[in-house]
């Protein structure tokens, strides 16, 4: 996903489509490597010129997360 995301090849609607399968699967994200090779292309480069409103949902999520690196994450 993410070498696809970073492709000035790829297409507007396969950034979407990257975008809503990081979004549809992400309980499948279950360490930080996968954070941070997906979330600056596939998420971020998606959603640089649209409202980001789905970040904050997925924050709230995270807000009562029993790990303290978690709450770091999301700014606690």
């Amino acid at each position: 996903m993410d070498f696809q995301a970073r492709s000035k090849k790829t297409s507007v609607e396969r950034r979407k489509q990257l975008f809503e399968l990081y979004i549809r699967r992400h309980d499948r994200i279950n360490n930080w490597d996968l954070v941070d090779r997906s979330a600056p292309y596939v998420v971020g480069g998606y959603l640089f010129d649209k409202p980001r409103a789905i970040l904050y949902k997925l924050a709230e999520i995270l807000v009562h997360d029993k790990e303290d690196l978690i709450h770091k994450a999301v700014g606690g």
